[in-house]
């Protein structure tokens, strides 16, 4: 389960509160950003995906099914210059 799971229950709902602006926020900056790419998508996805599985109020095991090649395939694409191909 996640980490909503082991606290105390009166922490649990300003917990998802936080994860829910802290997406809202990370959603924003991508779309406030200038010069948006496929590369800046990604990346923003998989910190969108992050912040649910550590906010979240359950993560099963069958979601680090999809979420590890996810995060390999953001891997190994940072170790390459960043392209420019926009978003529009």
């Amino acid at each position: 389960s996640s980490i909503a799971y082991y606290l105390p229950k009166d922490w649990q709902r300003p917990w998802l509160w936080t994860g829910g602006a802290l997406t809202l926020m990370l959603l924003a900056a991508w779309l406030l950003k200038k010069g948006k790419d496929w590369r800046g998508l990604v990346f923003m996805s998989t910190a969108v995906v992050t912040v649910f599985l550590l906010f979240g109020p359950m993560v099963h095991r069958n979601y680090l099914l999809w979420v590890i090649p996810l995060y390999c395939v953001v891997l190994a694409w940072s170790a390459y210059p960043a392209e420019k191909s926009r978003v529009d």
